[in-house]
C-alpha cells in the first residue's frame, strides 16, 4: 500500500490528490505538500520538487 511521505497515511483512505515528490521521494498527498512542506504554501504547482500530480478518478458502473 502506497503512503504519504508526511502523513504517513494511505491514499485509500484521504480523498487527495497525489503529488510526486524528489524532496520527500516518493508520493505525497497534495494537502500535505502545501501545507507541510512547500515553501511558498501554493503547492505542486511552483515547487520545483514536484515532477507529478495524479488524481483519483471515479469509475462508474
Amino acid at each position: 500500500m502506497v503512503t504519504c511521505k508526511i502523513c504517513e497515511e494511505a491514499f485509500v483512505t484521504k480523498p487527495d490528490t497525489m503529488v510526486i515528490c524528489e524532496h520527500r521521494d516518493g508520493a505525497v498527498h497534495i494537502g500535505c505538500c502545501v501545507h507541510k512542506c512547500s515553501w511558498d504554501k501554493k503547492g505542486p504547482v511552483n515547487c520545483k520538487h514536484a515532477k507529478a500530480t495524479f488524481k483519483k478518478i471515479q469509475l462508474q458502473k
